[in-house]
This record gives structure tokens, C-alpha cells and sequence, in this order.
């Protein structure tokens, strides 16, 4: 029979990087809303991921700019390269932490710019560029 205590000592404890995540979010989403194009939202986003992974699991080898990038058109709206996955230091984050949780939020403010940007570039450009009528 296993006792309470048996039970308590199986469990993981979860790391949180939310102090990191909040550190980061407002700058990243001031850059979402200057950018002018969906390729500066991949940019943006990219950049970010490559900050935010390069402080959590960039110790022994650099994060590459890219090795997480936005992909709007894939379920989670994200892909992490392989070589990334591989690492030691990423499975444990990822699975003991709430990395996941950051991502998707991170993924979802780039996302909601990236469908903006993209459902009328033309209409964006002309609000960006104003060059007609009173200002």
C-alpha cells in the first residue's frame, strides 16, 4: 500500500518562467503593433522566441534566430526546430514547466497581427502611409 507521503514524493514541481514571460510580453507586443507587415510579425516573433529560449535553455549551445518560428498555417501556430527539441535542457522545460503555456501566448498575440495584417495588406499599408487629405 502507498502512503501519502509516497504519493507527494512522485510528484514534480513545476518551474514557472511567467517572470520572464511578463518581462518580455509588453516589449513584444509594442513591436506586434508597429509592425507594418506579416513579414515584420515573423520577425518580431521570431526574435522574441529566440530572447525568451536563449535565457531559458541557451546555456550550453545559442539558440539560432528561426529555430522557433511563427506558422500560421500549422495547429499550434508555432514550430520549434528540431535541434531544439532534442536538448535535454528543452524537454525538461517543456515538460516541467509552464514554457508551453508562454509560447502559446506568445504565439497568439503574433497570430492575431499576423491574421490582421493579412486579411487587407492594402487597407493597413494606406493607414500606415497616409499621405491623402488632412492630417
Amino acid at each position: 500500500m502507498e502512503t501519502l507521503f509516497a504519493k507527494e514524493e512522485k510528484m514534480t514541481r513545476q518551474v514557472s518562467f511567467s517572470k520572464i514571460r511578463n518581462e518580455m510580453m509588453r516589449g513584444f507586443r509594442d513591436r506586434m503593433n508597429l509592425s507594418e507587415s506579416t513579414e515584420d510579425v515573423r520577425k518580431f516573433y521570431a526574435e522574441a522566441m529566440q530572447a525568451l529560449f536563449s535565457q531559458l535553455i541557451g546555456r550550453d549551445e545559442p539558440v539560432n534566430y528561426g529555430d522557433v518560428r511563427l506558422e500560421p498555417n500549422s495547429d499550434s501556430g508555432y514550430e520549434i526546430a528540431e535541434s531544439i527539441r532534442r536538448r535535454p535542457l528543452f524537454t525538461s522545460a517543456w515538460n516541467e514547466s509552464d514554457l508551453p503555456n508562454i509560447v502559446e501566448d506568445f504565439s497568439q498575440v503574433a497570430l492575431n497581427r499576423f491574421r490582421h495584417l493579412a486579411g487587407n495588406p492594402s487597407r493597413t499599408r494606406a493607414k500606415i502611409h497616409h499621405t491623402d487629405g488632412k492630417r
